[in-house]
């Protein structure tokens, strides 16, 4: 089957379903251009999936869960469509010495200044460490922790520019999504686009203004693509694209995808109360480091989280294990409070292959690389391509999706 252009708009055939792709969509759909969304998956949403089951008290989130301070591509979704977020409120703890304490000031700005003295020449933030004679462990699992990143491989300028783009936004801020974080996926897809399900892209034959994906036994052609695949589907070349845009290529080689674990515990009751009435709980001894509560919500619910070098081979005992050491308590009450459990693990999804990226040391000017055009016919946008220190967020990925839009539409 041959899907052809129809009726003399621009034709834009939109490879994944994800944040950036339903932005794409909308926003071309709204300038009067003929879209078509191949999607792998049975769903639209991407790495943005929430669990409805029956047994949790609330929607359960196994990619993306906060709203990372107010960017406005993120809040005009939420407010166009009424969709209500709470702001996560309550006390960060630690776990240290077999103590459990509140948190103090972090440092983290203290040390942020002193990276400004070894950004140049970019290098790791652990080799940045050694050099300015710091010793922080606290600040190196959170960088691990938030970027899933491992400490000798993430680059200080990367920091750095991201610490900037949060402070733009109120980043020190997170909110909660209440009805779940498909809304927001559900919110941007336009009803005028061709939605294809279970729709995995084997190959794009393309040549400059017009192009031909192959997709599920059948072929799509169109004027323009934007491909929107997760990093390791391009360094992977999961999609054969023929002739091989080279630049593109070299410089998804030049990031990493960040790998995570999420566990999510639902308890008959929340006993942790006790000990701590935390929103987050950090442990630097534990397998499962960071564990963070419903607040200011109260769902005897709590998600636990491993990343960068704590990812690994876990199960239900080692997340229990990890969450009795960090809470002081015995093991046997931790496990005889759980209803359900759910794991979740994008690096065995084979349309995602990790969390979200993270930028080497040295590795700075790839981002803006893969922003660009190809004979202004192949587009690229995702969180990996964001060049305004917003990657791994949802919303550097719609952002990046309305940049893909707005570039073939001759905005840019």
């Amino acid at each position: 089957m041959i899907l052809m252009n129809m009726g003399g708009k621009t034709s834009v055939i939109i490879v994944g379903a994800g944040a950036s792709g339903l932005a794409a969509a909308r926003e071309l759909c709204a300038a009067g251009c003929q879209v078509t969304i191949l999607e792998a998956r049975d769903r639209i949403g991407g790495r943005i999936l929430t669990v409805r089951d029956p047994r949790l008290p609330i929607p359960a989130e196994m990619g993306p869960e906060f709203v990372h301070g107010r960017p406005p591509e993120l809040w005009n979704v939420l407010s166009a469509k009424s969709l209500t977020a709470c702001e996560v409120l309550g006390e960060h703890w630690f776990q240290e010495g077999g103590n459990l304490h509140r948190a103090e000031d972090s440092g983290l700005s203290e040390v942020l200044t002193k990276m400004r003295d070894y950004a140049e020449p970019d290098r790791s933030f652990a080799e940045f460490l050694h050099q300015a004679n710091l010793d922080a462990p606290w600040l190196t699992a959170y960088v691990e922790g938030f970027n899933a990143a491992f400490s000798n491989r993430i680059g200080v300028q990367s920091i750095l520019r991201d610490e900037a783009a949060a402070e733009a936004i109120e980043g020190d801020r997170s909110f909660r999504i209440m009805d779940g974080y498909d809304r927001v996926a559900e919110a941007l897809l336009p009803a005028e686009a061709a939605l294809h399900l279970n729709t995995p892209v084997d190959e794009i034959r393309w040549r400059a203004g017009s192009a031909e994906v192959v997709a599920d036994g059948h072929i799509y052609e169109s004027d323009r693509v934007v491909i929107t695949v997760p990093l390791p589907l391009l360094q992977q070349r999961e999609i054969r694209m023929a002739p091989e845009p080279e630049r593109i290529v070299q410089a998804a080689n030049r990031l990493e995808m960040g790998q995570a674990l999420r566990v999510t515990f639902c308890f008959r009751e929340r006993f942790w109360e006790q000990k701590a009435d935390f929103s987050f709980l950090n442990s630097l001894e534990s397998a499962v480091p960071t564990w963070w509560s419903t607040l200011p919500m109260y769902a005897p619910v709590l998600v636990g989280w491993a990343a960068g070098p704590k990812f690994g081979l876990l199960n239900i005992h080692d997340a229990v294990v990890s969450l009795a050491d960090a809470l002081g308590v015995a093991e046997t009450l931790v496990e005889s409070q759980i209803v359900t459990t759910c794991f979740n693990d994008w690096h065995a999804d084979p349309y995602a292959r990790g969390a979200y990226s993270f930028t080497p040391a040295g590795a700075m000017p790839a981002h803006a690389v893969l922003s660009e055009p190809v004979e202004a016919t192949l587009f690229f946008a995702g969180e990996h391509t964001d060049t305004g220190g917003h990657g791994g967020t949802v919303h550097g990925a719609i952002a990046s999706g309305l940049r893909a839009a707005h570039q073939i539409l001759g905005r840019q």
